[in-house]
């Protein structure tokens, strides 16, 4: 079967915007796109050829904007984490998605505590609160924590608006 070129609209949780895709038909490209963790919004056919690379061109300056452009959210620290990582140490960053930030503090109360007759849990309590509190700030498009002064997202790339 001869393959012909679908214009789609997407979605994924980093935004929408137009993709380009051959395929055997709409339902086929639906397909290959659902797959790719795409939501399609819309599947049009587009001729072949020079029509192709004139909608690409399209697709790519539209999605210019959408794909590559993000905002540097900030997220200040709250009075419940700080309480949270003073009762256990590190649930602070496990609330916040921090993951193995949090894990590292609680093993290094217990590590510490061992090794210091449980004076040395004193320090990382208050460190892992101080940590817990702290400003982040987060990519807009995927959530990636990113510094301050960054250009763009070391995860997702996009570079960040008024940088």
């Amino acid at each position: 079967m001869k393959k012909k070129h679908f214009k789609c609209r997407v979605a994924n949780a980093s935004g929408e915007w137009y993709k380009s895709i051959t395929a055997v038909d709409a339902e086929d490209a639906k397909r290959i796109l659902m797959k790719q963790g795409y939501a399609v919004l819309a599947v049009e056919e587009i001729d072949g050829g020079a029509e192709k690379k004139a909608a690409d061109a399209v697709f790519t300056q539209a999605n210019a904007g959408a794909v590559n452009s993000a905002a540097k959210l900030e997220e200040k620290g709250r009075l419940g984490l700080r309480l949270s990582s003073l009762i256990i140490p590190g649930s602070g960053q496990l609330a916040r998605g921090q993951v193995m930030r949090g894990i590292i503090y609680l093993l290094a109360a217990v590590v510490v505590g061992i090794l210091t007759f449980g004076l040395g849990v004193i320090v990382v309590t208050l460190i892992s609160c101080y940590d817990a509190g702290r400003t982040l700030w987060r990519c807009s498009a995927c959530r990636a924590l990113v510094k301050k002064d960054a250009a763009a997202c070391p995860r997702c790339k996009a570079r960040f608006e008024g940088v």
